[in-house]
Protein backbone atom coordinates (compact mmCIF):
# COMPACT_ATOMS: atom_id res chain seq x y z
CA UNK A 1 0.00 0.00 0.00
CA UNK A 2 1.64 3.03 -1.08
CA UNK A 3 1.41 6.38 -3.25
CA UNK A 4 5.52 7.09 -3.49
CA UNK A 5 8.31 5.84 -5.67
CA UNK A 6 10.21 5.16 -2.22
CA UNK A 7 8.40 2.20 -2.17
CA UNK A 8 9.67 0.73 -5.53
CA UNK A 9 13.11 -0.52 -4.07
CA UNK A 10 10.85 -2.84 -1.59
CA UNK A 11 8.20 -3.97 -3.94
CA UNK A 12 11.11 -5.07 -6.19
CA UNK A 13 12.44 -6.93 -3.16
CA UNK A 14 9.62 -8.74 -2.49
CA UNK A 15 9.31 -9.46 -5.94
CA UNK A 16 12.18 -11.62 -5.75
CA UNK A 17 11.94 -13.45 -2.84
CA UNK A 18 10.45 -16.39 -2.39
CA UNK A 19 7.20 -14.65 -1.01
CA UNK A 20 4.10 -13.72 -3.51
CA UNK A 21 3.34 -10.30 -3.82
CA UNK A 22 -0.65 -10.39 -4.60
CA UNK A 23 -1.73 -7.12 -5.30
CA UNK A 24 -0.94 -3.49 -4.52
CA UNK A 25 -3.05 -0.78 -3.32
CA UNK A 26 -2.41 2.92 -4.21
CA UNK A 27 -3.82 6.21 -5.12
CA UNK A 28 -6.50 7.20 -7.44
CA UNK A 29 -5.17 9.23 -10.83
CA UNK A 30 -5.09 12.33 -10.17
CA UNK A 31 -5.09 15.79 -12.47
CA UNK A 32 -1.18 16.72 -13.24
CA UNK A 33 0.42 20.22 -14.06
CA UNK A 34 -1.35 23.09 -15.99
CA UNK A 35 -3.65 21.21 -17.98
CA UNK A 36 -4.97 18.96 -15.16
CA UNK A 37 -4.86 16.06 -17.56
CA UNK A 38 -5.73 12.97 -15.59
CA UNK A 39 -2.45 11.22 -15.43
CA UNK A 40 -1.44 7.87 -13.83
CA UNK A 41 0.57 7.54 -10.19
CA UNK A 42 4.21 6.19 -10.89
CA UNK A 43 2.79 3.20 -8.52
CA UNK A 44 -0.25 2.63 -10.87
CA UNK A 45 2.23 2.26 -14.02
CA UNK A 46 4.85 -0.43 -12.04
CA UNK A 47 1.68 -2.68 -11.09
CA UNK A 48 0.61 -2.57 -14.77
CA UNK A 49 4.11 -2.91 -16.19
CA UNK A 50 4.74 -5.94 -13.74
CA UNK A 51 0.98 -7.53 -14.35
CA UNK A 52 0.48 -6.64 -10.74
CA UNK A 53 -3.61 -6.52 -9.41
CA UNK A 54 -3.73 -3.06 -8.26
CA UNK A 55 -6.45 -1.28 -6.54
CA UNK A 56 -7.09 2.22 -6.60
CA UNK A 57 -9.78 3.30 -4.39
CA UNK A 58 -10.60 7.26 -3.77
CA UNK A 59 -12.07 6.01 -0.20
CA UNK A 60 -10.33 3.97 2.10
CA UNK A 61 -14.24 2.97 3.23
CA UNK A 62 -15.88 2.04 0.18
CA UNK A 63 -17.05 -0.90 0.53
CA UNK A 64 -16.37 -2.47 -3.13
CA UNK A 65 -12.83 -2.10 -2.08
CA UNK A 66 -12.73 -3.77 1.13
CA UNK A 67 -14.83 -6.49 -0.47
CA UNK A 68 -11.94 -7.03 -3.16
CA UNK A 69 -9.33 -6.76 -0.52
CA UNK A 70 -10.95 -9.68 1.58
CA UNK A 71 -11.06 -11.53 -1.83
CA UNK A 72 -7.20 -11.20 -2.87
CA UNK A 73 -6.87 -12.73 0.71
CA UNK A 74 -3.25 -11.07 1.65
CA UNK A 75 -1.67 -12.82 4.76
CA UNK A 76 0.29 -9.23 5.37
CA UNK A 77 -0.02 -5.86 3.96
CA UNK A 78 3.19 -3.69 4.03
CA UNK A 79 2.19 0.22 3.77
CA UNK A 80 5.28 2.85 2.80
CA UNK A 81 4.44 6.74 2.69
CA UNK A 82 0.29 5.92 2.05
CA UNK A 83 -2.95 7.58 3.44
CA UNK A 84 -4.19 6.36 6.81
CA UNK A 85 -5.94 2.94 6.41
CA UNK A 86 -9.39 2.40 8.69
CA UNK A 87 -9.41 -0.28 10.96
CA UNK A 88 -11.86 -2.31 8.86
CA UNK A 89 -8.39 -2.21 6.11
CA UNK A 90 -5.52 -2.46 8.34
CA UNK A 91 -7.04 -5.52 10.40
CA UNK A 92 -7.72 -7.53 6.76
CA UNK A 93 -4.49 -9.18 6.39
CA UNK A 94 -4.31 -12.43 8.97
CA UNK A 95 -0.32 -11.45 10.20
CA UNK A 96 -1.34 -7.87 10.20
CA UNK A 97 -0.29 -4.44 8.62
CA UNK A 98 3.20 -3.03 9.06
CA UNK A 99 4.61 0.31 8.07
CA UNK A 100 7.98 1.79 7.09
CA UNK A 101 8.69 4.84 8.78
CA UNK A 102 11.61 7.13 7.91
CA UNK A 103 12.65 7.72 11.73
CA UNK A 104 13.15 6.75 15.03
CA UNK A 105 10.00 6.34 16.82
CA UNK A 106 8.03 7.45 18.77
CA UNK A 107 10.09 10.89 17.41
CA UNK A 108 9.26 12.59 14.72
CA UNK A 109 5.71 10.61 13.87
CA UNK A 110 4.07 12.50 11.00
CA UNK A 111 4.22 13.23 7.20
CA UNK A 112 7.91 14.80 6.81
CA UNK A 113 10.47 13.03 9.20
CA UNK A 114 13.35 13.14 7.02
CA UNK A 115 12.87 16.86 6.58
CA UNK A 116 11.99 17.52 10.13
CA UNK A 117 15.30 15.40 11.46
CA UNK A 118 17.45 17.66 9.06
CA UNK A 119 16.28 20.97 9.77
CA UNK A 120 16.05 20.41 13.32
CA UNK A 121 19.58 19.42 13.40
CA UNK A 122 19.53 15.93 14.56
CA UNK A 123 22.82 13.63 14.19
CA UNK A 124 20.94 10.71 13.68
CA UNK A 125 17.85 9.36 12.22
CA UNK A 126 16.79 6.38 10.85
CA UNK A 127 14.03 3.63 9.98
CA UNK A 128 11.15 1.98 12.30
CA UNK A 129 8.92 -1.04 10.82
CA UNK A 130 5.87 -0.98 13.07
CA UNK A 131 2.07 -3.09 13.18
CA UNK A 132 -0.34 -0.05 12.35
CA UNK A 133 -3.03 0.38 14.74
CA UNK A 134 -5.68 2.66 15.08
CA UNK A 135 -3.45 5.25 16.23
CA UNK A 136 -1.34 7.26 13.79
CA UNK A 137 2.26 5.80 13.46
CA UNK A 138 1.90 4.83 17.15
CA UNK A 139 1.70 0.68 16.92
CA UNK A 140 4.49 -1.47 18.37
CA UNK A 141 7.66 -1.29 16.84
CA UNK A 142 9.13 -4.48 15.30
CA UNK A 143 12.45 -3.54 14.23
CA UNK A 144 15.00 -0.01 13.85
CA UNK A 145 17.70 1.02 12.10
CA UNK A 146 19.70 4.14 12.99
CA UNK A 147 21.26 6.04 9.84
CA UNK A 148 23.31 8.93 10.92
CA UNK A 149 23.01 12.07 9.21
CA UNK A 150 26.72 14.32 8.32
CA UNK A 151 26.06 17.97 8.81
CA UNK A 152 26.14 18.98 5.49
CA UNK A 153 23.13 16.31 3.92
CA UNK A 154 20.04 17.38 1.93
CA UNK A 155 16.89 15.84 2.68
CA UNK A 156 16.99 14.18 -0.91
CA UNK A 157 20.62 12.37 0.00
CA UNK A 158 19.40 11.29 3.22
CA UNK A 159 16.12 9.71 1.63
CA UNK A 160 18.91 8.13 -1.02
CA UNK A 161 20.72 6.57 1.51
CA UNK A 162 17.05 5.14 3.45
CA UNK A 163 16.03 3.73 0.33
CA UNK A 164 18.68 1.43 -0.01
CA UNK A 165 18.70 0.29 3.22
CA UNK A 166 15.07 -0.14 3.41
CA UNK A 167 14.65 -3.25 1.16
CA UNK A 168 17.10 -5.80 3.66
CA UNK A 169 14.57 -4.04 6.51
CA UNK A 170 11.80 -5.53 5.21
CA UNK A 171 12.58 -8.39 4.34
CA UNK A 172 14.32 -9.01 7.59
CA UNK A 173 10.97 -8.52 9.24
CA UNK A 174 8.65 -10.42 6.64
CA UNK A 175 10.45 -13.36 7.53
CA UNK A 176 10.40 -12.53 11.39
CA UNK A 177 6.97 -12.36 11.02
CA UNK A 178 5.96 -15.79 8.66
CA UNK A 179 8.20 -17.66 11.26
CA UNK A 180 6.68 -16.66 14.19
CA UNK A 181 9.86 -15.20 15.69
CA UNK A 182 9.35 -11.70 16.36
CA UNK A 183 8.49 -9.58 19.47
CA UNK A 184 6.70 -5.89 18.67
CA UNK A 185 7.53 -3.35 21.64
CA UNK A 186 5.04 -0.40 22.39
CA UNK A 187 6.41 2.81 21.65
CA UNK A 188 7.29 5.24 24.74
CA UNK A 189 4.83 8.13 25.39
CA UNK A 190 6.84 10.90 26.64
CA UNK A 191 7.71 14.55 24.89
CA UNK A 192 8.60 13.85 21.29
CA UNK A 193 9.60 16.06 18.28
CA UNK A 194 6.90 15.75 15.49
CA UNK A 195 7.20 15.71 11.98
CA UNK A 196 3.90 17.41 10.52
CA UNK A 197 3.67 18.39 6.57
CA UNK A 198 5.53 21.08 5.49
CA UNK A 199 3.44 23.97 5.12
CA UNK A 200 4.37 27.25 2.98
CA UNK A 201 5.14 29.03 5.79
CA UNK A 202 8.06 26.67 6.71
CA UNK A 203 9.85 27.55 3.84
CA UNK A 204 10.64 31.24 3.97
CA UNK A 205 14.18 31.84 5.42
CA UNK A 206 14.30 34.38 8.48
CA UNK A 207 17.59 36.09 8.60
CA UNK A 208 17.27 36.93 11.52
CA UNK A 209 18.09 33.36 12.79
CA UNK A 210 21.52 31.72 13.50
CA UNK A 211 23.53 30.22 10.47
CA UNK A 212 23.54 26.91 11.79
CA UNK A 213 19.65 27.06 12.17
CA UNK A 214 19.09 28.54 8.55
CA UNK A 215 21.75 25.75 6.79
CA UNK A 216 19.52 23.37 8.33
CA UNK A 217 16.05 24.62 7.06
CA UNK A 218 17.92 24.67 3.63
CA UNK A 219 19.37 20.93 3.09
CA UNK A 220 16.20 19.94 4.92
CA UNK A 221 13.73 21.20 2.37
CA UNK A 222 16.01 20.37 -0.28
CA UNK A 223 15.85 19.63 -2.98
CA UNK A 224 11.92 20.07 -2.61
CA UNK A 225 9.26 22.09 -2.10
CA UNK A 226 12.92 24.38 -0.90
CA UNK A 227 13.74 26.80 1.35
CA UNK A 228 13.30 30.41 -0.42
CA UNK A 229 14.13 33.91 0.08
CA UNK A 230 13.10 37.64 -1.87
CA UNK A 231 15.92 39.51 -3.53
CA UNK A 232 14.20 42.65 -5.26
CA UNK A 233 10.04 40.91 -5.33
CA UNK A 234 11.57 37.73 -6.80
CA UNK A 235 11.70 34.68 -4.68
CA UNK A 236 15.05 32.87 -5.13
CA UNK A 237 14.61 29.25 -3.99
CA UNK A 238 18.21 28.30 -1.55
CA UNK A 239 19.33 24.07 -2.37
CA UNK A 240 22.73 24.32 -0.90
CA UNK A 241 24.71 25.94 1.46
CA UNK A 242 27.58 26.06 3.66
CA UNK A 243 28.46 27.68 6.84
CA UNK A 244 30.85 30.47 6.28
CA UNK A 245 31.22 31.92 9.96
CA UNK A 246 28.53 30.64 13.24
CA UNK A 247 29.84 33.32 15.17
CA UNK A 248 30.56 36.70 13.59
CA UNK A 249 27.93 38.87 11.66
CA UNK A 250 29.42 41.76 9.32
CA UNK A 251 26.26 43.13 8.45
CA UNK A 252 22.28 43.38 9.46
CA UNK A 253 20.60 39.61 8.81
CA UNK A 254 20.34 39.36 5.84
CA UNK A 255 22.43 41.64 4.09
CA UNK A 256 25.57 40.58 1.58
CA UNK A 257 28.76 40.58 2.93
CA UNK A 258 31.08 39.05 0.17
CA UNK A 259 29.53 38.90 -3.55
CA UNK A 260 32.00 38.05 -6.51
CA UNK A 261 33.17 35.28 -8.43
CA UNK A 262 36.22 34.18 -6.53
CA UNK A 263 34.17 33.65 -3.06
CA UNK A 264 30.82 33.32 -3.70
CA UNK A 265 27.76 34.69 -1.97
CA UNK A 266 28.09 35.19 1.34
CA UNK A 267 24.86 35.96 3.71
CA UNK A 268 24.82 37.91 6.99
CA UNK A 269 22.27 36.12 9.57
CA UNK A 270 21.26 36.95 13.05
CA UNK A 271 24.41 35.28 14.36
CA UNK A 272 26.94 34.15 11.92
CA UNK A 273 26.99 34.05 7.86
CA UNK A 274 26.41 31.42 5.10
CA UNK A 275 27.63 30.88 2.17
CA UNK A 276 24.83 29.86 -0.75
CA UNK A 277 26.19 27.33 -2.90
CA UNK A 278 23.44 27.16 -5.16
CA UNK A 279 19.90 28.38 -5.94
CA UNK A 280 16.73 29.09 -8.36
CA UNK A 281 15.54 32.56 -9.36
CA UNK A 282 12.04 32.68 -9.96
CA UNK A 283 10.71 31.66 -13.42
CA UNK A 284 14.41 29.90 -14.30
CA UNK A 285 16.53 26.53 -13.62
CA UNK A 286 18.90 25.77 -10.58
CA UNK A 287 21.91 26.87 -11.07
CA UNK A 288 25.62 27.08 -9.25
CA UNK A 289 26.03 30.41 -7.53
CA UNK A 290 28.72 31.48 -9.87
CA UNK A 291 26.55 30.78 -12.91
CA UNK A 292 23.84 33.15 -10.92
CA UNK A 293 26.23 35.65 -10.36
CA UNK A 294 27.90 35.85 -13.92
CA UNK A 295 24.11 36.43 -15.29
CA UNK A 296 22.31 38.56 -12.10
CA UNK A 297 24.16 41.62 -10.13
CA UNK A 298 24.25 41.75 -6.17
CA UNK A 299 26.18 44.05 -4.53
CA UNK A 300 27.44 44.47 -1.16
CA UNK A 301 24.93 45.70 1.49
CA UNK A 302 22.21 44.43 -0.49
CA UNK A 303 19.15 42.75 1.40
CA UNK A 304 17.54 39.27 1.11
CA UNK A 305 14.15 39.82 2.75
Amino acid sequence: MTSSEFSIPCLERIIRSKYKLIGIVTHTDKPEGRGRKIEKGVIKEYAERNDITCLAPVDLKDREFIEKLKEINPELAVVIAFRILPKEVFTIPKFGTINIHASLLPEYRGAAPINWAIINGEKETGLSIFFINEYVDKGDIILQKKISISEDETAGELQQRLLIQCPDLLMEVIDKIQKGDITAVPQKKNDLKKAPKIKPLHLIIDWSKHALHIHNLVRGLSPSPGAYTTFKNKRLKIFKTKIFDLENTKGNPGSIYISNLDKGLIVNTGKGMIQILELMKEGKNKMSIRDFLIGNKIFKGEIFK
